[in-house]
C-alpha cells in the first residue's frame, strides 16, 4: 500500500500538467475546426462569413459577414459562439484591422481570406504553455504552427 501511495504521489503532479496541456490543444483544435467550418459556409452560401474573437469577453464565434442580410432576425449571428476554456487566454503578435475590441477573420464566398484578417493567434495557458495558430502556407486556412512550454 505504501508503494502505491508513493507511486501516486510521484505521478499525480505530472498527470495534472498533462491534462492542462490537453486543454490548450483541444481549444486550438476547436478553433481550427471553426475556421474550416466558416470557410465552407462562405463557399456554400455564397456570403462572406466572419470568425470573431473578443479578448475581453473571452469568446469567439462565427457569424454572417457584415452588411449581409440572410432573412433571419439575428442577421449577424448564426449561433456558433464558444467561451474560451478556463485559465486560457488569447493574444496576437500584431494587431490588424479590428472593429472595437474584436479581432476578425473574414472568409469570402470564393474561399479566400480577406486581406486585413488576423494571421496569428496565440492560445496561452499563463506561465505554462503557448500554442501558435497561424495562416497556412497557401493562405486559405489556419493551422497549428507550434507550441512552447514555459518553465
Amino acid at each position: 500500500m505504501a508503494l502505491l501511495a508513493g507511486f501516486a504521489a510521484m505521478t499525480l503532479p505530472r498527470m495534472a500538467s498533462f491534462f492542462q496541456g490537453q486543454k490548450i490543444k483541444g481549444e486550438a483544435h476547436r478553433f481550427i475546426a471553426l475556421t474550416q467550418y466558416g470557410r465552407n459556409e462562405a463557399i456554400s452560401t455564397g456570403l462572406p462569413m466572419t470568425l470573431w474573437i473578443n479578448e475581453d469577453d473571452r469568446q469567439y464565434g462565427l457569424r454572417d459577414g457584415y452588411g449581409y442580410y440572410t432573412g433571419n432576425n439575428n442577421a449577424t449571428n448564426i449561433g456558433r459562439i464558444y467561451d474560451l476554456g478556463a485559465n486560457l487566454e488569447f493574444s496576437q503578435e500584431m494587431h490588424h484591422e479590428n472593429t472595437g475590441m474584436e479581432w476578425r477573420i473574414d472568409f469570402m464566398p470564393d474561399g479566400a481570406i480577406r486581406n486585413g484578417s488576423i494571421s496569428n493567434i496565440i492560445f496561452e495557458l499563463p506561465a505554462k504553455e503557448l500554442l501558435w495558430i497561424t495562416r497556412s502556407t497557401n493562405g486559405l486556412g489556419y493551422e497549428i504552427f507550434g507550441s512552447e512550454r514555459i518553465q
